[in-house]
């Protein structure tokens, strides 16, 4: 197989690019970036480059970018001149290739580990400071890392297989309005990560805010043609959501909070279901099974001749049958669980951008039934986008799905578009005989 970087040696093109000033360079990588933000492919924005008089190469454009990201400007502020870097070129690609393989094993990348490949490979001694400089200049940023045990044993390419297999050998064409996906989300913190600025050095720092005790287990069920035809439901052993109780003052205040949040938030009262014992009830943290699913379609009332997506979890199977073929749908389609976390326009984008928002909201948390009244607005506010997840997990648009995309989708857009990463990639593996696709 010829690489990218073998054809580039007979290119005798000259690439006006290298006559840019640097301010100029850094201008064309934001204003790359403000075209991706509104969905623009790199080849137009390349095309318009062009036309206008300037040549700018892909892999150009993805350094340019990589530093205006790591450092805020398209080209170094170091001087040429003074004491060499620790790192060749060759070796920065190694590295950075290094990194990608790893990413794609899943396999967790920590400074010290790349601190003893460049020592025991590559035969340098750096610091681990240096390192962090290497990487950020790379593109590179640490991130809490997913822990989610199906599919990650699998490698970034075997789960890009699997969902493009999954794509081209499952029928859905069907009308938009016939096609909805159906998942479990959950009102809790339990795994929330926050964070404060203090003093380096200092101790870590501690949050005075204080949350509600309870998780609450909501469904979401969104349509590919993005109308929000059944709104999510939330399910509850929080009795400050119970209208039915014998009254007395203080629950006759709590009626009356939860009827102001319900109507300040625009919620439906029967999207709100107590599903706790009428006394004692102490439990708190309410699990997805079946009995809600049924309860959440019984309300709507949705026509049976519709193509159900979900996971294959316990929770959609009642006593080992699927609850879907019980309560009389066409079809039911299973996401593969390796990559159900992906291909899922609920739990890739709808969940996700309305827990965000709620997160880093200014809700108080410690009222269960005000936060959640809000966490059920904003994924009302965020259906607005599920046409456009439906589009990009699933590929409806497309005439068959292609690797391309899903790579994009599971790798991220900008690690599958970058030439320069994939050479990168192709060249740590040469460098440690592996295979090169």
């Amino acid at each position: 197989m010829k690489h990218a970087h073998e054809e580039r040696k007979t290119d005798t093109r000259v690439y006006t690019s290298t006559a840019l000033v640097p301010e100029v360079r850094t201008a064309f990588a934001k204003l790359y970036l403000a075209w991706k933000a509104h969905g623009q492919l790199k080849s137009d924005f390349l095309a318009l480059l062009s036309e206008a008089g300037y040549d700018v190469p892909l892999r150009t454009l993805d350094d340019w970018v990589a530093n205006v990201r790591a450092q805020g400007s398209a080209t170094s502020s170091a001087k040429a001149s003074g004491r060499p870097h620790a790192l060749s070129q060759k070796a920065i690609r190694l590295l950075v290739g290094f990194v990608l393989d790893r990413n794609e094993s899943n396999i967790e990348v920590h400074l010290d580990t790349v601190q003893t490949f460049v020592h025991d490979r590559l035969g340098l001694d750096i610091s681990l400071r240096t390192i962090s400089n290497y990487l950020h200049n790379a593109g590179f940023s640490s991130k809490v890392t997913q822990n989610k045990a199906a599919g990650f044993k699998l490698s970034s390419a075997s789960l890009c297989n699997l969902a493009l297999h999954w794509l081209r050998t499952t029928p859905l064409d069907v009308p938009r309005s016939k096609l909805c996906s159906v998942d479990f989300a959950f009102s809790g913190h339990r795994k929330d990560l926050r964070s404060s600025w203090s003093p380096v050095g200092g101790s870590q720092p501690k949050s005075g805010t204080s949350v509600s005790t309870y998780t609450n287990c909501i469904i979401t069920c969104v349509w590919a043609d993005g109308k929000n035809r059944t709104p999510a439901m939330l399910f509850t052993y929080n009795q400050k959501f119970r209208r039915d109780r014998n009254p007395t003052e203080k629950r006759n205040a709590e009626v009356a909070h939860l009827d102001e949040c319900v109507t300040r938030y625009e919620i439906d009262e029967d999207r709100i279901v107590y599903v706790g014992k009428e006394k004692g009830e102490n439990r708190t943290f309410v699990t997805e099974n079946a009995d809600l699913v049924r309860r959440f379609f019984e309300v709507y009332g949705v026509e049976k001749n519709c193509t159900v997506l979900s996971d294959n979890g316990n929770a959609f199977k009642d006593n080992g049958v699927d609850i879907f073929d019980a309560l009389g749908f066409k079809r039911h389609r299973y996401y593969p669980a390796a990559v159900h976390q992906y291909l899922s326009p609920n739990d890739n984008r709808l969940h996700g951008a309305a827990k965000k928002a709620w997160t880093e909201s200014m809700v108080d948390f410690s009222d269960d039934v005000l936060a959640c009244c809000y966490l059920l607005n904003l994924l009302d506010w965020c259906n607005k986008d599920v046409r456009k997840w439906f589009n990009t997990n699933l590929q409806l648009k497309e005439k068959e799905p292609t690797l391309e995309r899903i790579e994009a989708l599971i790798k991220g857009e900008r690690v599958s578009e970058s030439d320069y990463y994939k050479e990168c990639l192709d060249e740590y593996r040469i460098f440690t005989g592996q295979d090169v696709e």
